[in-house]
């Protein structure tokens, strides 16, 4: 029976993502009826949903790279083109056209009522949920649910929901009934309303199933909010309620029961977990600055991308970030280097002072919130003082891979260029400028960058007056905001906590308190929301959460201005609100 109904389900359409879902140059990971899918869209908005498997090697494609008309496979870069799913490029073969027949499997697409919608096999016709063919509904949140697509038809067919309550009157109860043509979706279809609420679900795989809410008809901006929320509510209890109930059932058969989160961040999973590591190397690599080879005593480090920071946390207690500086193919071992800060607090003083050579220490991460891309044809790279140490690897990175770059280095003599060593591998994309006054640097700087001819990008960083000045230039000379990439280690704001507003939570529907000196990150965690956090200065953006209503009051170095002025986003670590409360999108 379960066989001949997933046979029947594979040529019918099903939601899989919403089309909001499909960032530029993003690949979304789902899955139909167990076969794991790769969506992504091409520049030109054609949507493509494929098998998630490279041809070569079985790898994910999904963890490979969209170019706006290719996905590359991250494994050995295999090129396959949109729309058609044909290998164009193999990089072992570079002289040969793969065969027409290397293609991978294309599954049918169609885009309505702001949904990706899919199938295994062909369908018939096109998508039906009983809405006309212009509509556009109100995309509700998409949760996963850890139960079969049978149980949790079984569950919506007795669950209480209701429409958001309005100026005139509240939201009545209504129990939902299945579409006629469409068994998987739910919809308060024996009511009179004019509103009508619609809920399609996704058979993930034989344990899971994704529930896709629709609301009609379409709203403003200014009314999206409390629709959104009312049902995000109602939906997390409807979850609730059925994993609580599948989870007694489970115990009572002896079965296993895994209680997936919602489809989105997850934030628990993303916690920094602490590892034992031993300096296996300590060495002077420029005047007042250390470095420091870390091996780990058991099993092996995380897998690391240029730009990307180790918390090291350290017996006094204190918690420091420091960039990795490895090449590519330098697994097994991390390198930082650690600059001796004349007001130190307590962080380069003690690894400079206390910590030798088979010492251990407890670190977590790497992290990355400064990621290099590779898909932009020149990438400007300005380093100031011991802010070289993540743009070394970056270097070695696309000087490896053959990538167009310079690397502009600016120290105050000789004796503080750190990592000589590896930066002389660099040949003529290296520049080194010593001693010169800001007016000479920024000169420099701007004849680096010169007018934004829409095939670079820059990365800086150094000291914040530094940094801040590029930024300026480079706004003066065309360049857009995601074009310039920049990374604090420290936020010099003058931070302001004496605010006391609230914070309301849109998936737990939790209202919490801000008190003055308390900042928002440490009411969440005291109120058992984890959320990660590196620097808690407001500077890795570690801790950022979206912000879905209220004016947050910026006082991070993570965001540029226009991020600032859009509100959107907030640093949970130093950042406040102007407004009475704040909704958070947790």
């Amino acid at each position: 029976m379960r066989e001949q109904l997933t046979e029947r389900m594979a040529s019918q359409w099903h939601p899989i993502a919403a089309i909001s879902d499909l960032h530029k140059r993003h690949v979304f990971q789902t899955e139909l009826l167990g076969h794991e899918l790769a969506v992504w869209r091409a520049d030109d908005g054609y949507v493509n949903v494929w098998e998630n498997r490279c041809l070569h090697r079985g790898s994910r494609l999904s963890l490979g790279i969209n170019d706006g008309a290719e996905l590359v496979c991250a494994y050995h870069g295999w090129r396959y083109s949109s729309r058609t799913a044909g290998c164009t490029y193999i990089p072992a073969h570079p002289s040969d056209a793969p065969a027409q027949t290397v293609c991978n499997r294309v599954y049918p697409v169609s885009l309505k009522y702001g949904l990706v919608w899919a199938a295994l096999d062909q369908p018939e016709n096109t998508p039906d949920i009983g809405l006309p063919e212009t509509a556009e509904p109100l995309v509700l949140r998409s949760l996963l649910v850890g139960g079969s697509v049978e149980a949790v038809k079984g569950h919506l067919e007795i669950a209480e929901f209701a429409l958001p309550p309005r100026v005139d009157e509240a939201g009545a109860e209504f129990e939902l009934e299945a579409h006629p043509s469409n068994p998987l979706c739910y919809l308060n279809f024996s009511t009179d309303d004019s509103v009508s609420v619609r809920f399609i679900l996704q058979p993930f795989d034989g344990a899971r199933t994704v529930v896709h809410g629709l609301y009609g008809p379409a709203l403003e901006d200014g009314s999206r909010l409390p629709v959104l929320r009312h049902y995000n509510t109602l939906l997390t209890k409807f979850r609730e309620a059925f994993e609580s109930e599948n989870m007694v059932l489970a115990e009572q058969s002896g079965e296993g029961f895994d209680s997936p989160t919602s489809v989105g961040r997850n934030f628990d999973s993303v916690v920094a977990v602490e590892v034992e590591a031993e300096v296996s190397k300590r060495w002077e690599v420029a005047s007042g600055v250390v470095g420091m080879e870390l091996r780990p005593v058991e099993g092996e480090f995380s897998t690391f991308q240029p730009g990307a920071h180790l918390d090291l946390h350290l017996p006094n207690g204190l918690t420091r970030q420091y960039s990795v500086i490895n090449g590519p193919g330098e697994q097994g071992y991390f390198q930082i280097g650690i600059k001796l800060e004349e007001e130190s607090r307590g962080g380069s003083l003690f690894l400079h002072q206390e910590v030798q050579e088979g010492d251990r220490l407890r670190i977590s991460g790497p992290h990355n919130n400064f990621g290099l891309r590779r898909d932009v044809p020149r990438t400007v790279l300005l380093a100031g003082g011991i802010g070289v140490t993540p743009l070394v690897a970056m270097a070695q990175s696309l000087h490896r891979s053959d990538l167009d770059f310079s690397l502009d280095y600016f120290v105050q003599s000789k004796e503080h260029v750190a990592f000589e060593e590896r930066l002389d591998g660099l040949g003529a994309h290296l520049q080194i400028h010593t001693g010169l006054s800001p007016d000479e640097t920024i000169q420099i700087v701007k004849e680096k960058l010169g007018a934004y001819d829409y095939l670079s990008q820059v990365y800086c960083c150094g000291p914040p007056p530094m940094i801040s000045a590029i930024r300026e230039q480079a706004l003066i000379l065309g360049w857009p905001p995601e074009t310039v990439h920049y990374e604090y280690f420290e936020n010099q704001t003058v931070l302001n906590d004496e605010s006391i507003f609230q914070v309301h939570l849109a998936r737990s529907g939790l209202t919490l308190d801000v008190e003055s000196g308390r900042t928002i990150l440490e009411v969440l965690r005291e109120n058992g929301i984890s959320l990660p956090s590196s620097c808690e200065q407001g500077a890795c953006g570690t801790c950022e959460v979206a912000v879905l209503d209220g004016v947050p009051f910026h006082q991070d170095v993570y965001l540029n201005e226009a991020e600032h002025e859009s509100g959107n986003r907030i640093m949970t670590c130093v950042s406040r609100s102007h407004s009475e409360q704040l909704v958070l999108d947790i």
